[in-house]
């Protein structure tokens, strides 16, 4: 396994660094009432929403093919730079996750997990899942469930499609992670939307 060091750090610089939010945006995340559930089609109305998704996918296929390297002549050299991008992306993913203001809030990064959704996987697993996921957001009007369900889907599309996929179960476990945490710590996710920044 090699690493190309000048490679990981501009992933690092990608994926490590939450995009700047607006005044207004920090001044609802940071507002402890609760406000009108979170639409979709609110989310796709912030620029930095789609700063997120690029990142993300630009970051993934950075790390997938040009920082970590395995040589397939090496047994077992596969699983070790899995572990790496997985360590890497899970240091990377916490900083969108857990936030500040004037408390610890919990943000669920949607639009940049989508991004390393269709980065790492094959990517039609990945285009079929987020599909799925978004089609289950917009036909409840709640983006609580689509971290969960893309993860899902994900996950069986992935399976039945080539079998047990070290990367597509990292990125199906990297999907679930906000949940986790959130709940770990009792607190409600957090999205950056155009109106309201609650799932429920």
């Amino acid at each position: 396994m090699t690493i190309h060091w000048v490679s990981l750090a501009i992933v690092v610089a990608l994926l490590g660094f939450p995009a700047p939010l607006s005044r207004e945006v920090n001044r609802r995340l940071g507002n402890p009432t609760r406000g009108p559930a979170v639409r979709l089609t609110r989310m796709t109305g912030l620029l930095v929403n789609w700063v997120d998704l690029l990142r993300g996918m630009v970051g993934g296929l950075l790390l997938e093919h040009l920082a970590v390297e395995a040589n397939p002549q090496v047994a077992g050299a596969a699983q070790r730079a899995l572990l790496v991008q997985g360590a890497v992306l899970i240091a990377c993913l916490l900083p969108q996750v857990i936030r500040f203001r004037k408390e610890f809030i919990f943000l669920a990064p949607v639009f940049y997990l989508g991004g390393i959704t269709l980065a790492l996987p094959p990517w039609d697993a990945g285009l079929a899942a987020l599909v799925v996921g978004c089609g289950f957001a917009l036909a409840t009007k709640t983006v609580g469930c689509l971290l969960p369900v893309t993860s899902v889907v994900l996950a069986i599309y992935g399976y039945f499609l080539d079998g047990l996929n070290l990367s597509v179960i990292l990125t199906s476990g990297l999907l679930f992670l906000p949940v986790i945490v959130s709940l770990m710590f009792l607190k409600d996710l957090r999205y950056v939307s155009a109106k309201a920044n609650w799932s429920s």
